[in-house]
């Protein structure tokens, strides 16, 4: 009887030994891998609780509190886009001022408000052959003399950028500025040629943009069918951008 209290004792000795030594298991928690100079999120909670640790790693360190992850804001910038140019209707060119404001008067009883203006258009440059400018218009009228005294048809430039200096004419092909030049140099003078950007002027009808949109595409159709050569374009507003 005495042997069985003693197995007895042990036995429960032994039990309880193994269940102070038993620890209970940690659960594992997967850590997302995030980029390098990314920064952890963290809760509040959980950035409370690790405050009582008196060492933390470096990965910890890198952890930004929030109070949950819905109320993370997203910073957004917001660029503000330019307006793009007015683009305008243009009818034209005419070849006559009555038959622009006939246009313009059409289209007033049609509600549609509309402008005449005269545009600049860019055309063809043109080559210039000329003698270099002399100090004044006397000294320059002396050379004219002498030049058609040779039988060389030139005249005094009255202004501008080359005043006093003498033309020999102006070319439309660089070719033929060429030819004129070597021809005044056989006569003994060095002439210099300069590329001229040469425009002219037009009549159009202008209609800005609100006022365009009063009209469809049959509108404008039955509009431009009862005026031959003429066209109707969308560009820029006069003042924006040439044609």
């Amino acid at each position: 009887m005495k042997a069985v209290f003693v197995c007895l004792f042990v036995l429960n000795a032994v039990l309880l030994a193994w269940a102070l030594g038993k620890e209970e298991p940690r659960p594992i928690v997967a850590k997302a891998k995030l980029g390098e100079g990314v920064a952890e999120i963290a809760l509040l909670s959980e950035h409370d609780l690790s405050e009582g640790d008196s060492e933390e790693s470096p990965e910890e360190k890198t952890r930004i509190p929030v109070e949950s992850v819905e109320n993370i804001e997203v910073a957004t910038e917001i660029t503000e886009v330019p307006e793009s140019d007015p683009v305008c209707t243009l009818l034209g060119p005419f070849d006559e001022l009555l038959q622009a404001e006939y246009a313009v008067e059409h289209l007033a009883s049609l509600e549609v408000e509309a402008a005449i203006e005269t545009l600049e258009i860019p055309g063809d440059p043109g080559f210039w052959v000329y003698l270099s400018p002399l100090p004044s218009r006397k000294e320059a009228l002396r050379k004219l003399h002498e030049l058609q005294a040779k039988g060389i048809d030139s005249y005094v430039i009255p202004k501008g950028d080359i005043v006093n200096g003498i033309s020999f004419g102006m070319y439309s092909r660089g070719s033929s500025a060429q030819t004129r030049q070597k021809e005044v140099a056989g006569y003994g003078y060095q002439a210099d040629i300069k590329e001229v950007v040469r425009s002219y002027e037009e009549t159009w009808v202008v209609v800005q943009p609100s006022e365009a949109e009063k009209m469809n595409n049959e509108s404008w159709q039955n509009f431009m069918n009862k005026r031959k050569g003429i066209e109707r374009r969308e560009n820029y507003c006069p003042g924006v951008a040439s044609l």
